[in-house]
Formats: C-alpha cells, structure tokens, sequence
C-alpha cells in the first residue's frame, strides 16, 4: 500500500501526525502505525486495512497485528484496526463485534 493509494483524507492525516512520533510502516496490503513510547495510544498502534473486513478476516487481521503491533503494546488488552473506506461501508464487522470489539 502507498500513500497515493489512501482515499479517505483524515486518514492520511492521521498518518502523517503519527509519523511524527511513531512509526508509519507501508506494507503490500495494509499500514502498521506504531508508537513505542505511548503503548497504549489507540490512534498511535493500529493496522490500516484498504477494504473493509470480509467474512473469516478477523483471526487474519489479529495475527497481523500482532505479529506487527504487539511488541510495542505488549501488555495493552486492546488490538486497533481500521479500513481505508470513506463511504462507511462496515464490512463483515459482526465477527468483530462477536469477539467483543
């Protein structure tokens, strides 16, 4: 994913801000924002997806996550994700909501 590829514009804020204190890592298919000296900083240690999730993502998207995120927030009982959709679409958000996010 590159920066040219993010739609919504208050994303591309958010990441520009994060990479002022943090890391800002571009990946094939998604963003990973860390900010090792605030762990616990939501909008500061989270994954950006460019679609919303589709049925069967989460266990997917949580061992991105973690395998990206985790070792900043070792500790922190939150995992943060978000979609690059300005429309709103919420995708196959229930298994999500199932698993208590």
């Amino acid at each position: 994913m590159n920066w040219s590829d993010i739609r919504c514009k208050g994303l591309t804020t958010d990441l520009m801000i994060a990479k002022l204190d943090g890391e800002v890592l571009l990946r094939e298919d998604y963003v990973v924002v860390r900010t090792p000296t605030s762990p616990s900083f939501w909008w500061g240690n989270f994954v950006l997806f460019e679609q919303p999730p589709l049925p069967g993502q989460v266990t997917e998207w949580e061992r991105i996550y973690d395998e990206e995120v985790r070792e900043v927030t070792a500790g922190v009982q939150h995992r943060h994700f978000t979609w690059d959709y300005p429309d709103g679409r919420p995708g196959n958000a229930q298994e999500f909501l199932d698993r208590g996010y």
